[in-house]
């Protein structure tokens, strides 16, 4: 898998399930480590337009990706549950560039065409934030979130 550099941007992708479940850890494989680098996690509910709108989770404190392999957010003492046939947005904001796994374009989700002379599809949502800030809440969707190539690779851990 290509991965994917984001330097304090906020990416989110969507996200289904068939089953609900509770997630007790979630995260991102980090493959190039960079010192100091932090990042959090957070999960939108969806709008009537498809689109992000209502904060549900971000991570409370940042985890560390000056390390390689799974990062991630203990929330065992309250798990995060997510529901069958529910579609969600789960992003990542990072401090830094380390470089993260991500989605190959083919196996993303089509969010449609970014504009009427787009030769690509767009699969990620991006935006430019301050890292030290909490995400918005709620997320107001502009055209320009529109990003395309691979999408971030956000793991969960079920229990």
């Amino acid at each position: 898998m290509k991965p994917l550099q984001l330097q304090l941007e906020s990416a989110l992708v969507p996200y289904f399930t068939s089953i609900a479940y509770d997630a007790d850890q979630i995260g991102v494989a980090v493959s190039t480590a960079i010192a100091g680098a932090l990042g959090r996690i957070v999960i939108y509910g969806v709008g009537s337009l498809g689109m992000p709108d209502v904060k549900l989770f971000e991570g409370s404190s940042d985890f560390i990706m000056s390390a390689t392999g799974y990062q991630h957010h203990d929330i065992s003492a309250n798990p995060f549950t997510f529901q069958s046939g529910t579609m969600y947005w789960l992003g990542l904001i990072t401090s830094s560039t380390a470089t993260i796994r991500a989605v190959l374009t083919s196996s993303c989700v089509n969010l449609g065409l970014p504009s009427n002379v787009a030769a690509n599809y767009a699969t990620t949502l991006l935006r430019v934030l301050p890292f030290a800030d909490p995400l918005p809440d709620p997320w107001v969707f502009v055209d320009t979130d529109y990003a395309l190539g691979n999408s971030i690779s956000i793991r969960m851990r079920a229990v």
